[in-house]
Parts: C-alpha cells; structure tokens; sequence
C-alpha cells in the first residue's frame, strides 16, 4: 500500500481517553493532521475487588509460577491494587514469579515499574501471539484482565497444561469512569492534549461524524467500534484505522470501511496506517482543510472484547 508524505490538513479523530491519546495526537499533529479525541470507554477498579485480593495474596506468598499482563490497564489494576498494601508491584513479587506480557505498552510500564518481562510475542501481540511463543512448563498462571476479556487466553493456556486463575482486574465503562473507581489520569482533558486538539462530547461526536468532518477515525479496540457505530452507525465514507486484527474484524462486522491495519500497536504502527491509509483513499483539500472546533467532556457499560494492546 502506498504512503502518504504528509498529513497536511488531514482531520483525524482518535478513540481513545485524552492522557492514552496524547502521545497519538501529537505524533498525528507533526505530520500536520488537524486531530480530535472522542474518548469512548474508559476503565476502572472492580467495586468487588475480594477475587482480585484473595489472587495477589496468593501470588505475593509464591502461589503462581507465572503472572500474565495483556494490557497497561491490566498493570495498572495490578499495582494499585498492591500499593493499597503499601508495596510498589517490584517490591511485593517474588523473585520466583516469571511475568509474561502482550503489547509493546504493556513490556513499557512493566519495566518502568522495574519488572522484568520473560516473556512476550516477537510479532503478533495478542492472546494468540502469546500461545504461539508458550513453551513453559506447566504450571499455575494468574492472568488478571478486564471484565470483558474474551475467554481465549485463559483456555488456551489451559490447553497447554497450565492452571489458569483468571480473575478481573479492571471494568471496561463507557467514558469517563467513576472519579472514585477510575484507574487513569483524574485530571481534565486540557491537562493532556494542547488547546489545539478538540475533545468531543458523544453528543457532538455523533453528528461531526455523520456530518463528514472527520476523515479518517483510529480505533484502538471493539469496544470503541462499538461506541462508535452505537452513536454514528458504520460511517461508509469515514476512513477507519484499526490497531489490530481484532479491532478491525469487529469494524467489518459492523461495515465499517477499514483503510488500514497498523502492523505493530504503537504510536508509529498508528501513524504509518494513518498515512497509508490517506495514501489509499486521498482527501480532497487536504492541505487547506481543518476541523472545526467542538470541546467539553463525556458517560457506563459497553460490552465488548478490548484488543490486546
């Protein structure tokens, strides 16, 4: 597929929360995209949290061999949930526990967390990808991970000998989380992102997509083609960039128009669909085109499978 030079004008909207938005909406900016961010789901902590308890209890005492992280949020739940003990997630693990990860962020905020990661897949970051590298013996593996993680994971590795715990961490809402439950960033929108990068209400979102004046949407998991098309419907025209197969799968399910797939989950893999992606399909005045201007902030459940970061 053919590459872009530029995003000159390009009016990209991006479906993700302001603070995990922020590195993509800047990226976008530089290669001269006019960016937007409508914030679709959000997580947050399990209210009942004693499941997510009684498994770090027993993983801090050598209960598992392995922990097994799919997403940052999954880190995040992980290590709050710990520092309410008064550790830091590198203090309480024992020196016995292997950590395997999917998703380049996800190795990111484990290692800036001080952990390790044993493993992870090479190429495809997914539960599939990490199947395909497993190779550990069998043995008891706590996979903590949100309240609509799909059950492929837990069973594969069961397939392969394991001793699957597999507990909630997280809940996957419609955003902005609860402020008492949220796991990201409390602070507002214009704390992450530049005044230059509008923050849509669903309200608005719905009809300056259906109005055409976006032209490509980067979704980032089902869950947010769900929010999306539940708003909009699967806008024909609008350029879809999806993060992963599983993203882009759910898009087509719901006829979506899918331009692009990033190769890798990241801020680059994102860009470089986005460029292909307007290479592909051009945008007329593009060089002269922007946004209009629209702002403010978003609301509970959506039921749908998250990609693996």
């Amino acid at each position: 597929m053919p590459t872009a030079d530029t995003l000159s004008g390009v009016r990209v909207l991006v479906t993700r929360t302001p603070e995990r938005a922020a590195p993509l909406a800047e990226a976008l900016a530089a290669e001269g995209a006019a960016v937007g961010i409508f914030p679709v789901i959000d997580y947050q902590q399990v209210p009942d949290s004693k499941d997510l308890d009684a498994a770090l209890s027993s993983l801090l005492k050598g209960g598992f061999e392995w922990l097994v992280l799919t997403s940052v949020t999954a880190v995040m739940a992980v290590s709050q949930s710990i520092a309410k003990r008064g550790m830091s997630l590198v203090e309480a693990l024992p020196a016995t526990v292997r950590v395997a990860a999917v998703g380049a962020g996800t190795t990111a905020r484990l290692s800036a967390e001080g952990i390790h990661v044993d493993l992870q897949p090479a190429e495809d970051q997914s539960a599939n990808g990490l199947l395909g590298v497993w190779s550990a013996e069998p043995g008891r593996v706590l996979l903590p991970q949100a309240d609509i993680a799909p059950a492929t994971l837990a069973e594969g590795l069961a397939g392969l000998g394991s001793s699957v715990t597999a507990v909630v961490a997280y809940c996957t809402v419609d955003y902005p989380a609860d402020p008492a439950l949220a796991l990201g960033d409390p602070r507002p929108p214009s704390a992450h992102v530049n005044a230059a990068v509008q923050v849509l209400l669903p309200q608005h979102a719905a009809e300056t997509l259906m109005a055409g004046q976006f032209d490509v949407v980067i979704a980032a998991s089902p869950s947010a083609i769900r929010g999306i098309t539940a708003l909009a419907g699967p806008l024909p025209a609008t350029r879809l960039v999806a993060i992963g197969a599983t993203t882009a799968q759910a898009a087509r399910e719901r006829g979506m128009n899918v331009a692009a797939v990033a190769v890798r989950p990241t801020v680059e893999g994102l860009v470089a669909a986005t460029l292909a992606a307007v290479a592909a399909q051009p945008v007329a005045g593009s060089s002269s085109t922007r946004a209009p201007r629209i702002s403010s902030t978003c609301s509970n459940p959506p039921k749908e499978i998250h990609e693996l970061p």
